[in-house]
């Protein structure tokens, strides 16, 4: 999956700065709580890109890696339900406490 050049500068700093990436967390729930599906899945793309990566999360999903990188494609429109789903399992995989 190729990024957009602005998400391999956030991949940079989630990569460097830990508490970016619990911030970012923060706001993908922000997002959901507005109904702004496209802006959570584009955070939750970036957020396994520079952390756990797409085969360790896919696999926590029963996933394959393909599916999940399809799922939070730019060009997906994934339910909410599955967007939570890979919420949830990336909240586990840092260890950051739901907000």
């Amino acid at each position: 999956m190729e990024l957009a050049g602005f998400e391999v500068g956030i991949v940079e700093r989630i990569q460097r700065e830990p508490a970016f990436a619990v911030a970012l967390m923060t706001e993908v729930n922000e997002a959901f709580a507005e109904d702004e599906n496209n802006i959570a899945k584009g955070i939750l793309r970036v957020l396994t890109f520079g952390t756990v990566g797409f085969s360790a999360l896919a696999h926590s999903l029963s996933l394959t890696a393909e599916t999940l990188q399809q799922l939070l494609s730019q060009d997906a429109t994934p339910d909410t339900a599955s967007l939570r789903a890979v919420e949830k399992a990336l909240r586990l995989a840092l260890g950051v406490a739901a907000s």
